[in-house]
Formats: structure tokens, C-alpha cells, sequence
């Protein structure tokens, strides 16, 4: 049953009175006397007035203090050790906020409050667990795709002697750029990263980039003359960003920064394949391989062959 994933739990101090009092019958009656009963009551005036909410998995308490308690029901059914200063700050949000919507609900209100789906636990316990409601994302991951250098046709007389990636300047601000450039593609993930510092996933943490560039992007950034750049301003893996190769429908030539048109063949898929991989092998960051991952996002670039001679593709660079 769905209903009632979440009760709400108060305690108020009890108020007593030592005024005689009148009974229904109208007689005047003496006032109580100490008894164990009052004692209780009296120890239970010494405790904080509190409202709480509790679920399946959790017993979340907000006293009138200020003060909180976090119980994880399913490791500590006996309520003995509070985790509301350990705890993931999103699972305290989402627990605050259903309480919230307990105590000020009405009719039926009430019933959707109770009814709401309760906050999931993925894995590792609320101190270090991945959690989100049902509503919710659990992360965010931003693909931010590299463009790379313009491809030439095979055999082109010029494209070994083209420099204008490697070498073009930022444009001024507002200004569009005449052509691709490695410094418009350092400087457009820089950006990437500083516009997603602005918000926050469903964990509170900052979104992820997976930075996926092109071959000539690779082959520049491990040259010494024109590369180096890529972490001049940020760590992006100490970020715990990520990297793959974009797969542009290109393969190297050969010559100096020269990139050719791949043929929509299986040989050109092969050749295209086998040197993204190999530049984008050669970049290190603090003698780390950048492209743990090896990660290929080949979008449309790559449909010209069947699934099983890609496949078959894939098996032969494995061998």
C-alpha cells in the first residue's frame, strides 16, 4: 500500500494545574496530588517540545531548541546514535521540507503529504549515499562537445602547411571567430565550467562535465609548441570531470597537423578510430593518462557501418 509513507510524530509539554477544579456533577474538587503519573509528567516537561517525521527508513526530529536528531531506522532500530551532523545535506533538506508540509497540511492536504514518495537511499547509508527523491535527478552530467580543427579532403595541398587552429587568437569579446581555434576551445570549456559553478544538482554539488574533443584538439594540446593548455587554469580531473574523443568522420594524414576526411567505409571508420586514439593517448596531466576512460561518442559519424562490423572493428584494436 502506498498510502502513509510518512507520519508525523509531536510532543508538546503537558500543561497541569494544582487549581481545585470542577468536576461534571459541579462539586469543587481538591487539586492532584504528587503522584507517579505527575512525576512523569514532570520529567516529560523537562524535554523539548518537538515535531518529527518518521518513515520507513528514518526518524527525522526538529525540537523547539533549534536542535536536530537523524535516526537511520534500518541500522539503528533502537534509535541510539543521531546522524543529523554526518548526514548527506540534501537528505536533511528533503526530510525538513516533508515535515514542513506534515505540520501545515489539512484534509486532504494532509493525505498527499503522507502519500509522497519518501526519500531513496541508493547505496552506503546517509552519510555517503546518492539521494534523491523519485522527482529528482540523482546527478548531472553537462557533454560539452570540442570542435577540433575543419577537415580536408584527402590529398589536399595545403592542409600539412595550415596552422590557423593552433595559432589563432581569442576574437574580441562579441565578436564570432574566424574559424575553429585551439584558444576558442580552451577558453569555451573554461567557460562551460565557470557558468555551471552557478548551480547546483539534486546533491547540492556543482554539475559534472564530460569534455569530449576532437582529434586535432588531442594532437594539439600534447604538442609543446601550441599545447598545454588545457589545465592551465583549471584541474578539470581533480573536478572530477571527465574526457572521451568526439568522433569527428576524420583520420590524420600523416603530415604535421593535417586531417583528413574519412571515407564512410568500414577501412575509414578503422583508420579514424585507431588515431583519435592514439592522440588523444598522448595528453597527460601530472603523469595521468586524461583519457582514463577511453570513451568514444561517435554521434552520427559513425552509422555508415553495421553494428557487427563496428563490432568486429572494436575486436581488432582489442587484439
Amino acid at each position: 500500500d502506498a498510502w502513509r509513507q510518512a507520519f508525523l510524530v509531536q510532543h508538546w509539554a503537558a500543561r497541569t494545574s494544582t487549581q481545585s477544579s470542577e468536576s461534571a456533577s459541579g462539586v469543587l474538587e481538591p487539586p492532584d496530588q504528587p503522584t507517579l503519573f505527575l512525576a512523569q509528567v514532570s520529567q516529560a516537561q523537562a524535554m523539548p517540545e518537538f515535531q518529527a517525521i518518521r518513515t520507513s527508513d528514518y526518524l527525522y526530529v526538529e525540537y523547539t531548541t533549534g536542535e536536530r536528531e537523524l535516526y537511520d531506522l534500518r541500522a539503528d532500530s533502537y534509535e541510539l546514535e543521531s546522524l543529523h551532523v554526518t548526514a548527506e545535506p540534501s537528505l536533511l533538506t528533503q526530510l525538513s521540507g516533508r515535515l514542513a508540509e506534515l505540520k501545515n497540511c489539512a484534509a486532504e492536504s494532509c493525505r498527499a503529504a503522507e502519500d509522497a514518495s519518501p526519500p531513496v537511499v541508493l547505496s552506503g547509508g546517509p552519510q555517503a549515499s546518492t539521494i534523491a527523491t523519485s522527482e529528482e535527478p540523482l546527478y548531472v552530467v553537462i557533454m560539452t562537445h570540442v570542435e577540433g580543427d575543419k577537415a580536408d579532403p584527402e590529398g589536399s595541398p595545403t592542409c600539412a602547411s595550415d596552422l590557423h587552429y593552433q595559432t589563432a587568437p581569442l576574437p574580441p569579446r562579441s565578436q564570432p571567430t574566424p574559424g575553429n581555434s585551439f584558444a576558442v576551445d580552451i577558453a569555451g570549456t573554461e567557460l562551460l565550467h565557470e557558468i555551471l559553478q552557478r548551480y547546483t544538482d539534486s546533491l547540492g554539488e556543482n554539475p559534472k562535465l564530460f569534455i569530449e574533443p576532437a582529434g586535432e584538439f588531442w594532437q594539439t594540446e600534447a604538442d609543446p609548441r601550441f599545447g598545454n593548455k588545457l589545465f592551465q587554469k583549471y584541474d578539470y580531473l581533480a573536478l572530477g570531470y571527465e574526457f572521451g574523443i568526439q568522433g569527428h568522420g576524420i583520420y590524420y594524414s600523416g603530415q604535421n597537423f593535417c586531417w583528413y576526411i574519412s571515407p564512410k567505409t568500414e577501412e575509414g571508420i578503422r583508420r579514424k578510430l585507431t588515431d583519435l586514439h592514439a592522440f588523444a593517448n598522448r595528453v597527460l596531466h601530472n603523469g595521468q593518462n586524461v583519457n582514463a576512460g577511453l570513451t568514444l561518442t561517435p554521434g552520427a559519424k559513425i552509422k555508415f557501418v553495421t553494428p557487427r562490423e563496428l563490432r568486429e572493428i572494436f575486436e581488432s584494436k582489442r587484439g
